[in-house]
């Protein structure tokens, strides 16, 4: 449920009429931490990044006093009777950031098809690592795949290339590969995933709008 206040809210949000009217970062965080708490949330489930432009190259930025520049990288979150959601979409708006985008979709999809009970957290961040790699942007990829979360944002295990947990039945993790282009653009695509049988993807918000 979270999740589904979560991705109502940045539809209604409408991230690319903001930025062609020249709304800024903060003013663009703020209001859809409103529309989530209008949705049924109770509060966010962490600060909330919206990033545009060079800054989307930091995995981790503070909204600015800044005008909406290209991409838009937004990772949020809300909170429904106790449990987090974490969801990460970029806008993109040419080119260049579509061929990136396109190969951080291709690793978050195979991430997520390599996602079962049984298999060790490493091995499902291997699948997005080798995939980024492949295109040459192995270097790029600075942070882990994924983590779990449930009552806190950030739970173990954590898909990362050192964590050796065997992923459970109704575990609830990330899928977040990114490709950060320093002082040029970042682009990462983050959703929810249910470990079953085989991972299954939670919420239905396209990856790219």
């Amino acid at each position: 449920k979270a999740t589904d206040i979560a991705h109502k809210s940045l539809l209604e949000l409408d991230v690319r009429s903001k930025q062609e009217k020249g709304a800024q970062e903060w003013e663009c965080a703020y209001e859809l931490g409103y529309l989530m708490r209008r949705n049924g949330a109770s509060v966010e489930s962490f600060d909330t990044i919206f990033a545009s432009g060079p800054v989307s190259s930091l995995p981790h930025s503070t909204p600015r006093q800044h005008v909406l520049e290209t991409p838009v990288l937004v990772d949020y979150g809300c909170k429904f009777e106790g449990y987090c959601s974490d969801t990460t979409r970029t806008f993109i708006y040419t080119e260049r950031q579509e061929e990136i985008s396109d190969i951080v979709l291709e690793a978050h999809d195979k991430a997520i098809e390599a996602v079962k009970a049984g298999v060790k957290a490493c091995e499902v961040d291997k699948v997005a690592r080798d995939i980024i790699s492949e295109y040459g942007y192995g270097d790029n990829y600075i942070h882990s795949t994924g983590h779990s979360l449930g009552l806190d944002i950030h739970e173990n295990p954590s898909v990362s290339m050192k964590d050796q947990t065997v992923l459970e039945n109704n575990m609830i993790i990330t899928i977040e590969p990114g490709i950060y282009l320093e002082g040029e653009f970042g682009i990462r695509i983050e959703d929810l995933v249910l470990v079953d049988k085989k991972g299954k993807l939670i919420g239905n918000l396209p990856q790219i709008l």
